[in-house]
């Protein structure tokens, strides 16, 4: 994106909300216990699926968003499921997931083993993990790209909600991955 047009200075903000439901990762993630609630705005308020006003009660979960580019790992501490179970017991319902187009797309000289398919995959992984406790996600970036492949799109700036969208037709994610070279194709 060029410097200077107004996209940079709104916040993109990919509402993996119904996203995140699916497998968009080629990921089989077995069904959990309590899946996510399906959110959407209606008018300026967050609604279920029945329209009943969601009250968001969430976490930051950040590190994925520089760990990778600064060479050190994917995520700054743990995200395995007892972390998860943490999140969860806090009464959260929402996790807020900041990303790296730099770490997404294994570009920069972002290190192999913290980008591209194995970012994406972390990122996948973690994903599922959180809807399997029953969490939305709201994955972050300010980068279109990563945008494509998601269903739903929240613009916001000054904070304030200025578009939600859906996205008819996201890039299919796993067929993205399936077409990235392998690790060892990578040293070759």
């Amino acid at each position: 994106m060029q410097a200077g047009r107004p996209a940079l200075r709104a916040l993109l903000v990919v509402a993996a909300v119904a996203a995140c439901h699916g497998n968009s990762v080629g990921i089989q993630l077995p069904p959990g216990p309590a899946p996510a609630p399906a959110v959407r705005v209606q008018g300026n308020r967050l609604v279920d699926t029945a329209g009943r006003p969601v009250r968001l009660r969430g976490v930051n979960r950040s590190g994925a968003e520089y760990a990778c580019a600064q060479g050190w790992g994917i995520f700054d501490g743990p995200s395995d499921s007892a972390s998860v179970q943490a999140i969860a017991s806090w009464r959260a319902n929402v996790v807020r997931l900041p990303l790296n187009e730099t770490c997404w797309l294994g570009i920069n000289g972002v290190a192999a083993a913290y980008a591209g398919a194995n970012y994406q995959r972390a990122i996948a992984d973690y994903v599922g993990t959180l809807n399997r406790a029953g969490l939305t996600i709201v994955l972050v970036t300010h980068e279109p790209d990563i945008a494509t492949y998601a269903s739903r799109h929240l613009t916001f700036r000054d904070g304030r909600l200025r578009a939600d969208e859906r996205v008819e037709a996201p890039v299919d994610a796993a067929v993205a991955l399936a077409s990235l070279p392998r690790e060892d194709e990578d040293a070759a």
